[in-house]
């Protein structure tokens, strides 16, 4: 019954797609931090995998799911934690798909709580 249901039923099979990877080359600087490398060819490779994207209008909605034991009160925290990895996917949509991301959904499931970031 939430906004982000209502969505997903609203939208064609097609447009509802679900466990995506991504193979994505980073420099090392950028994931870990530290100095730029010697040679600009030096990558970090990052494999992941979407859990949905939802294209509508237009627009894609990235939706993870996760699955910490957290209470309604630790999801702000939990929010903070993410954010590296939200900005990844973010990343890695553009880069690979050519794709603009619209908004980033985290659903915790033990909660029950959809949040946007």
């Amino acid at each position: 019954g939430s906004d982000l249901g209502q969505l997903m039923r609203s939208l064609p099979r097609e447009d509802v797609i679900r466990e995506i990877p991504f193979n994505l080359a980073l420099s090392p600087e950028l994931l870990l931090g530290t100095a730029p490398p010697p040679s600009p060819a030096d990558r970090v490779m990052l494999r992941g995998r979407i859990d949905l994207l939802l294209r509508h209008g237009g627009r894609y909605t990235v939706v993870d799911y996760k699955t910490d034991n957290v209470s309604a009160e630790q999801i702000e925290q939990r929010k903070d934690a993410y954010r590296p990895q939200v900005d990844l996917y973010r990343q890695a949509l553009q880069r690979i798909a050519g794709v603009e991301v619209a908004g980033v959904v985290l659903v915790f499931l033990g909660p029950r709580i959809a949040c946007e970031m």
